[in-house]
């Protein structure tokens, strides 16, 4: 019995020894770590526009008319600038937004300057009269071009619109100027045509990027920064940003400039009527690591009533002047309890409007060859621009 008992024993001893081994075995190929706090978000594309309607009183020939825009992205992802020309007083086949639009630009013939007859066939003026008619304009005779038509072989209420020359320029560079190059890539002249082939098109502009966020890694929220030049030693050039509340309204701007030695951040929310409680600025080489507001630059623990402007003086470092540029972080805390941040790219949008001109063939002096257009005296043309950001 003893020696049974020594066997078994021995028995499960062993098979002890043998599970040790093939646990450690299994040790060297398997291992296990842990990836935490894995998050996905979201982007967003938000347009904002600034810029007045482009409005010409008694425009004449071989005078352009322009209107500069402000294409803003207070979004986070790059996206492509498209203008879309519609028509305002009619309708364009198709929907828009929910909207249903039509085919052309409106124009109204019947739209008297003063008390000058207008129409077709009507001579308002001894000029128009001399190019439709013929006659001596100093010590030369000229045949006439012959009288208005109303109508070039298209619907009578589309032709004023095939009158007007159209330029739409886009600032691709952002440098604030608009240039032409001989590379199509970069050229920043968009389009050049008539009005009228212009209408119920859509057309691309370019990239705006998505403005630059981060994130401190505790969920404080989101979070913007936008660069901005230094002047030479001199006024530099405002940068204007969009101010973004919760993430997605913007409810004011941000204005950045500087004097040489002081850079000065404004912020405007009076046209919203968003009361802020609190501003707080860094300006830096490049956005803090951690983004606390309460340890930026400057801190404004109480705006001015009724809380809807506020502006930061900031001195400018030795480091930043020789830089030349800085990294601007502009935060806001509403009496509401919601807070904004600075930020969005923007691109400038510009449109030139010209009235054609008719070249007379053969008129002896090239300085003066070139006859008023046969648009109707006093018709008026109205249209439209939708502008939109999608993909890139």
């Amino acid at each position: 019995m003893r020696q049974l008992l020594t066997v078994i024993m021995a028995v499960v001893l062993v098979a002890g020894v043998a599970g040790s081994a093939v646990s450690g075995t299994m040790a060297g190929f398997f291992d296990t770590e842990v990836s935490t706090d894995n998050e996905m978000r979201a982007g967003t594309r938000i347009l904002e526009l600034s810029g007045d309607p482009i409005t010409v009183e008694h425009a004449k020939p071989s005078n352009w008319y322009s209107e500069e825009y402000v294409l803003m992205n207070v979004g986070t992802l790059n996206a492509v600038a498209t203008v879309h020309v519609l028509s305002a007083l009619s309708q364009e086949a198709g929907t828009v937004n929910g909207k249903v639009y039509w085919g052309a630009p409106i124009f109204d013939y019947l739209a008297a300057v003063g008390d000058e007859p207008v129409g077709p066939n009507v001579a308002s003026s001894e000029a128009e009269l001399v190019a439709e008619e013929g006659g001596q304009v100093g010590q030369i005779m000229v045949t006439g071009l012959g009288m208005d038509s109303g109508d070039d072989s298209g619907p009578a209420d589309m032709v004023m619109s095939k009158h007007i020359d159209v330029k739409m320029w886009f600032d691709k560079n952002d440098n604030g100027i608009f240039e032409e190059f001989a590379d199509p890539e970069l050229d920043e002249l968009i389009v050049e045509d008539k009005l009228y082939n212009l209408v119920c098109n859509v057309i691309e502009l370019g990239v705006i990027p998505g403005g630059q966020s981060d994130e401190n890694g505790k969920g404080a929220g989101w979070k913007m920064w936008f660069e901005y030049t230094l002047g030479d030693g001199t006024l530099g050039s405002p940068v204007e940003v969009s101010l973004t509340v919760g993430q997605f309204w913007p409810m004011g701007r941000v204005r950045v400039w500087d004097d040489g030695d002081y850079i000065y951040v404004a912020y405007d929310t009076s046209d919203s009527g968003w009361e802020m409680a609190t501003t707080h600025v860094n300006v830096d080489l490049g956005p803090p690591p951690k983004l606390a507001p309460g340890q930026f630059t400057s801190v404004h623990d109480s705006v001015p009533p009724p809380g809807t402007y506020d502006i930061h003086q900031i001195e400018l470092l030795p480091e930043w002047k020789v830089n030349g540029m800085v990294t601007v972080m502009a935060h806001a805390e509403g009496t509401d309890g919601e807070t904004g941040w600075g930020g969005g790219q923007t691109r400038r949008f510009k449109l030139e409007l010209h009235m054609q001109q008719i070249e007379a063939p053969g008129w002896p002096d090239p300085q003066t060859k070139w006859w008023p257009t046969d648009a109707l005296q006093g018709d008026r043309c109205t249209f439209d621009m939708l502008f939109d950001l999608d993909k890139p």
